[in-house]
């Protein structure tokens, strides 16, 4: 790739063809390109869940049909292939994509050939590249923002918790607690396990006229869970103003904007004379270990932690984190290579 489009209109998407166990890896490389978050999308995951689910939930099937295998030298229609030399990688193995977007200046062939040496150097540091492969490709920002609606349906996460996109209609059971969500331009669709975890914990959690507090609130989809489980003030945290905006927008949708204060910026920006009964967390395992000291301290006498956003082979180092910090771990759930973590 010579050269990068920097129309105001364009993104680019640069992804990674990898597998399961080193999303978290990956994603901490697309972060430091300076992506603001990531899509990670598990096609095997979503095949086997499918199955034991059955069809209404989770994916279309022409997303099914069109998510990449794990064949070497596939490559999403319009991308450029980054090529760090070396073999293909395990063909076998399951495959995930994760996906970032960014505005073209963000990026340049030296930085994108260097993630692609990153990619390929995982084995050096015991985990599976999967086929590793790189690719970047121009996106429309309004393609973007509309082409992946067809790929969510509704889904129930806990007892009564369903995630509803807001452009499908849905009839509810008599219990049901409703989520419309669009996601927009932020992250956070409901359909990933790790969400899915926190809803459920969160819908155990929370008890009526409570403080929560969501970090990396992303959609907002936690945090308006949080709000229409009947806490009294939701305080939602992202570091991406686009983020925080959607979030609030899918506030309005859900009539509890009243409820949630948005914030853009992190959990420094909020006093430690600030107590939440419940704090939630779906983010990575190294941010969260960086941030337990000052959840602590924010944490109201018989409050409770969430955290996800784990893969198991972090747990054992968010959980001796966790104990540092002062705090009691609870439970540790998992589901999928993944973890939730509650305790207080």
């Amino acid at each position: 790739m010579s050269e990068i489009n920097d129309n105001k209109g364009i993104w680019m998407e640069v992804g990674v063809v990898t597998c399961p166990p080193a999303v978290e890896a990956v994603t901490w490389m697309l972060l430091e390109l300076g992506a603001e978050g990531v899509v990670v999308d598990e096609p095997d995951l979503l095949r086997k869940r499918r199955q034991q689910l059955g069809p209404d939930l989770l994916a279309d099937d022409e997303f099914l049909e069109e998510a990449p295998s794990p064949s070497p030298g596939r490559a999403a229609a319009g991308a450029t292939t980054v090529t760090a030399g070396g073999g293909g990688g395990d063909a076998e193995a399951e495959v995930a994509i994760v996906r970032a977007y960014l505005r073209p200046r963000q990026l340049s062939p030296p930085l994108l050939q260097d993630l692609a040496v990153k990619v390929k150097s995982l084995p050096s540091f015991g985990l599976p590249a999967g086929e590793g492969r790189v690719y970047c490709r121009e996106v429309a920002e309004e393609a973007w923002a509309e082409s992946w609606k067809k790929y969510y349906r509704p889904i129930r996460a806990g007892r009564r918790l369903v995630v509803v996109p807001s452009w499908l209609s849905y009839t509810p059971q008599p219990e049901d607690i409703l989520l419309i969500l669009d996601p927009g331009m932020a992250f956070g669709t409901g359909h990933h396990p790790t969400t899915q975890m926190c809803l459920a914990e969160l819908e155990q959690v929370v008890k009526p006229g409570q403080r929560v507090l969501d970090l990396g609130t992303g959609s907002g989809i936690l945090a308006i869970a949080a709000a229409k489980l009947g806490a009294a003030q939701v305080t939602a945290v992202d570091i991406s103003p686009e983020a925080v905006e959607v979030a609030a927008e899918n506030a309005g949708r859900n009539q509890v904007e009243g409820a949630i204060t948005f914030l853009a910026g992190t959990l420094a920006d909020i006093s430690e004379e600030n107590r939440f009964d419940v704090i939630v967390a779906n983010i990575t395992a190294d941010v969260i270990i960086a941030l337990l000291p000052g959840i602590a301290a924010r944490l109201a006498p018989g409050g409770r932690f969430i955290a996800s956003g784990v893969i198991i082979g972090k747990a054992a180092a968010v959980e001796q984190a966790w104990s540092a910090a002062g705090l009691k771990m609870e439970k540790c759930l998992e589901t999928d290579e993944w973890v939730c973590l509650v305790g207080g």
